[in-house]
């Protein structure tokens, strides 16, 4: 026995004693999977956050490093955040689908010609009933 106190052990002891839960390093995948899981809103990186996340598992699950808790957390993130890319690539590729349509499909429509008792007729069916009494078909016409 040394005669020391426990807390003030020599040297040799000190090797071979476990690192504090504050001495221990933070996991680099556990951190890359949570920033990459987060900026999964740009496709890819969703997918790398998922890899990452499952490597920073296997990494910290012992207790040899900390952020278990990002790496398990990346994974829901990554899958959402990916979720949300794809439904938004879908979305504007259907609308950017429908503006090279629409032209082609009001073409009929703004090419197409009425004649003018046509339109009077229109007009008169939306006008007020003073309004279809005070001007005559022949303004209509000429307007």
């Amino acid at each position: 026995m040394s005669g020391f106190p426990p807390q003030y052990a020599g040297p040799t002891d000190a090797a071979y004693a476990a690192p504090l839960p504050s001495q221990r390093p933070w996991s680099a995948l556990a951190i890359t999977a949570f920033v990459l899981s987060i900026l999964g809103f740009f496709g890819i990186t969703a997918v790398l956050g998922i890899i990452f996340g499952i490597a920073g598992i296997a990494v910290t699950h012992r207790g040899r490093r900390k952020g278990l808790g990002l790496a398990i957390a990346a994974i829901p993130i990554s899958l959402v955040t990916g979720a949300v890319f794809v439904m938004v690539a879908l979305t504007m590729t259907l609308v950017f689908r429908a503006m090279i349509d629409l032209p082609k499909s009001l073409e009929p429509i703004l090419t197409a010609r009425l004649d003018n008792a046509a339109l009077v007729e229109s007009f008169r069916g939306i006008a007020s009933a003073p309004l279809n009494e005070a001007v005559s078909e022949e303004e209509l016409r000429a307007w």
